[in-house]
C-alpha cells in the first residue's frame, strides 16, 4: 500500500501467529526530523490506515493506494520463522551509528 506522503512510503501487510508490537527496525539520523524512520512495525496496540479511509485522514488530503498484492484484509499469514527473517532483513536498512558499549569505570587500587 502506497502512503499519501511525498516521497511515498509503503506499507507491507502480513499476518503472523507470533505476538508483535510496534517498533522501529531501521532509521537514518541524517534525514530531516519526521522522516528518519525507514522501517517500522505495527502490531498489537498499534494502528495504520488503509485504502478506502477518508482523504482527510492524512494531512496531505491524498489517498492510501493498494499498489499490488491481495486486499489488505486478505493478506497472507506467515510462519513465525518467515516473519523473523523479514524483521532481520529490515534491520539491515538501519543507518544509525552503532550503540556505544558501556565501559566500566577504572578502580584504582590502594
Amino acid at each position: 500500500v502506497r502512503t499519501p506522503r511525498e516521497p511515498a512510503g509503503y506499507h507491507i501487510w502480513l499476518r503472523s501467529p507470533a505476538p508483535a508490537g510496534n517498533g522501529k527496525l531501521a532509521s537514518d539520523p541524517a534525514l530531516p526530523s519526521g522522516e528518519r524512520t525507514l522501517v517500522e512495525t505495527r502490531g498489537d496496540g498499534g494502528y495504520a490506515l488503509v485504502p478506502g479511509c477518508p482523504l482527510a485522514c492524512h494531512q496531505s488530503g491524498r489517498p492510501y493506494v493498494r499498489e499490488s498484492g491481495p486486499p489488505v484484509f486478505d493478506c497472507p499469514a506467515l510462519s513465525v520463522e518467515s516473519r523473523e527473517l523479514l524483521v532481520r532483513c529490515a534491520r539491515l536498512f538501519d543507518r544509525s551509528p552503532p550503540a556505544q558499549e558501556a565501559v566500566p569505570p577504572r578502580i584504582s587500587g590502594p
